[in-house]
């Protein structure tokens, strides 16, 4: 009994914070996700027209097998990001109280030097557990144990309003 009642106090902590309600009111519109999805659908399709106008220059290979190939990407992109834009703005925007239970970066190297991808695992109430990416300026901004109301769309993580540590 005495772990339900730890694991409610924080959950009680955020319902009794003084910008709980407008937190609750809060509307991320996702702009920044929305932009990068409709970016990557506008190069796709990009790349199919630049293969089929013949804008690709290939030596030694069938000129119509390189542009087919171009063309199969392009298209695969543009239909993969739309269908993910288009599941995107069908998904609710979901206001939940919850708590960082993990925190992760992954760094990989590129032709360019290093690239680092931050994660941040959240447990909502009910003890459902969910992983979303989230910014480096977010990743700053988040601590495991901090808890408060994190609105997510899909799969991504818009905004997280933090009460601080449990």
């Amino acid at each position: 009994m005495g772990t339900r009642q730890e694991s409610a106090r924080p959950v009680d902590a955020v319902r009794q914070h003084y910008e709980f309600a407008r937190w609750m009111q809060d509307q991320p519109s996702g702009i920044e996700q929305i932009l990068g999805m409709a970016a990557v659908v506008a190069l796709g399709l990009a790349f199919a027209a630049l293969a089929l106008g013949g804008a690709l220059h290939v030596r030694g290979i069938d000129r119509g097998i390189v542009t087919a190939i171009c063309v199969c990407i392009g298209t695969l992109l543009a239909l993969w990001y739309g269908w993910r834009l288009v599941r995107f703005f069908q998904a609710p925007l979901l206001h939940r109280v919850a708590r960082v239970v993990d925190e992760r970066a992954h760094t990989t190297r590129t032709k360019h030097g290093w690239r680092t991808r931050h994660y941040a695992t959240f447990e909502f109430e009910g003890g459902l557990r969910l992983e979303f990416p989230v910014s480096s300026g977010m990743a700053a901004r988040v601590a495991r144990g901090d808890c408060g109301v994190a609105i997510t769309r899909d799969t991504f993580l818009l905004a997280f309003h933090r009460t601080g540590p449990a």
